[in-house]
């Protein structure tokens, strides 16, 4: 079954991260109310609401860093085998 729900007093809601609210009501359930016009369609899609070029732009700057910290990792791990090599070949 599907609920949908107005609220009597929309300056309860308190806005979360995101879309999210709360709701701050001593008792939630008054709160809510039957909507005044109420439509569901079916066979609808709802859109995205994340712009496809800037998360493009943040994907490529994620793998770009990901390269970087790869190299340093890389370098790291060369000069330490360098240096157990150092140290075995002085033993």
């Amino acid at each position: 079954s599907l609920d949908i729900v107005d609220f009597h007093n929309r300056n309860l809601l308190r806005p979360l991260a995101g879309s999210k609210f709360v709701l701050e009501a001593a008792d939630p359930v008054a709160a809510f109310k039957q909507p005044d016009h109420l439509e569901v369609a079916q066979g609808y899609l709802e859109g995205s609401n994340a712009n496809p070029i800037s998360e493009m732009v943040v994907l490529l700057d994620s793998f770009r860093n990901f390269e970087a910290n790869s190299r340093v990792a890389r370098a790291f791990d060369d000069s330490a085998a360098r240096t157990i090599d150092l140290v075995l070949r002085n033993v």
